[in-house]
């Protein structure tokens, strides 16, 4: 197209070719919105899961059955099921 000006649409020989300067077609974008909103969802159901657990792993091991758990192990535990939420939810994001 050298030595042509205007708009490059006027070049297109059909329609199809149109279709595909303006973002494909629409049947395409229909499906990736409802896609994209699942995935969205999901990712922000995760997410809010991921910071309760993270949470309720700072409460105090109940009465009832604090004389089946040694303290130190349910520390190490706590500890590790932190962390590891962490790392999840990290590699959830990226």
């Amino acid at each position: 197209m050298k030595g042509k000006t205007g708009n490059p649409e006027q070049f297109l020989p059909d329609a199809q070719e149109k279709m595909i300067l303006n973002g494909g077609d629409a049947p395409v974008n229909a499906v990736k919105i409802p896609v994209l909103i699942a995935l969205t969802i999901i990712y922000v159901y995760e997410m809010t899961l991921h910071l309760i657990r993270m949470r309720s792993a700072g409460n105090p091991i109940p009465d009832n059955v604090a004389d089946a758990y040694d303290p130190e192990t349910d520390r190490k535990w706590r500890r590790y099921h932190r962390e590891k939420s962490r790392l999840r939810m990290l590699t959830t994001t990226v």
